[in-house]
């Protein structure tokens, strides 16, 4: 993700384009932090091996599930009766909960969107 982030950062600069402003999430971070010319590169690529080798690590006894769902925000409250955690759009929000909280797939769900995303 690393490479590719980088990548498509010196394709658009290539064409002139700079961005005012860059930002990333999760992974997505260290990209945006070579992009900014705060990180190098090859500063970065070790920093993301770390962070690899660590999360290998980590041991918790529920992963968790989560689902983007193509639906009203309301529609899938109703359904799962309660708050989402990420809202992304009108019909596009994000659910998660542990494991043993969450259906297996939305579309097990008891009322599920009448029509399943491309």
């Amino acid at each position: 993700m690393l490479a590719v982030d980088v990548a498509l950062t010196r394709l658009l600069e290539s064409y002139g384009l700079r961005p005012d402003a860059v930002m990333g999430h999760s992974l997505g971070e260290y990209g945006a932090l070579v992009a900014a010319g705060a990180l190098p590169f090859a500063d970065a690529l070790e920093a993301v091996s770390a962070r690899g080798r660590e999360m290998t690590r980590v041991s918790v006894g529920d992963t968790g599930r989560m689902a983007a769902v193509m639906a009203p925000i309301e529609q899938i409250e109703s359904v799962l009766a309660a708050s989402l955690a990420t809202w992304w759009w009108p019909t596009t929000t994000a659910s998660s909960r542990l494991s043993s909280a969450a259906p297996a797939s939305p579309w097990s769900w008891p009322s599920r969107p009448s029509a399943r995303p491309a």
